[in-house]
């Protein structure tokens, strides 16, 4: 059961990073056009 929850929170850690790292990419993306 510890492995089901480690595996749950390992994805929840990876899918908040993607997000951070998606909406910095966008940021740089809209300083560059201006």
């Amino acid at each position: 059961m510890a492995s089901w929850l480690l595996l749950a929170l390992l994805a929840l850690a990876a899918g908040l990073v993607l997000a951070l790292v998606a909406v910095g990419i966008k940021l740089l993306l809209e300083k560059r056009k201006r």
